[in-house]
């Protein structure tokens, strides 16, 4: 386990899990495992679950911050999952430069100094 800024790093979410279902011959518990393969399927289908975190990204006001996301590929979303400030910021995307469409960079910038944690996929 490697630690920045002093927290452990997550670990990476495998998407690729192998879902099994043991014939038992009770239709109550074969129903249920069946709706929790297709609950598991969906879940594991979203963008969301092959993402990864981004740890203590510090923005500074009114500056646009350019991040690596290091997905291997474009995003297609990426939510803020942890906020450190002292007045509630609001964030917004910021248009990027036509050297990075190819989305391996987020240009985020906030109302107010914080440190965020970010969930990209």
């Amino acid at each position: 386990m490697t630690v920045r800024d002093g927290l452990p790093a997550p670990a990476k979410v495998n998407a690729n899990v192998a879902i099994r279902a043991e014939k038992t011959g009770n239709r109550q518990i074969d129903q249920f495992q069946r709706t929790v393969a297709d609950v598991l399927t969906t879940i594991l289908a979203s963008p969301f679950a092959t993402g990864k975190p981004i740890l203590a990204v510090i923005l500074v006001a009114n500056t646009p911050k350019v991040i690596q996301h290091g997905l291997g590929r474009a995003y297609s979303n990426w939510i803020v999952t942890r906020i450190q400030a002292t007045t509630a910021p609001s964030f917004m995307e910021v248009a990027q430069s036509p050297s990075s469409l190819n989305g391996s960079q987020i240009t985020l910038q906030a109302t107010h100094n914080c440190t965020i944690n970010l969930w990209v996929s």
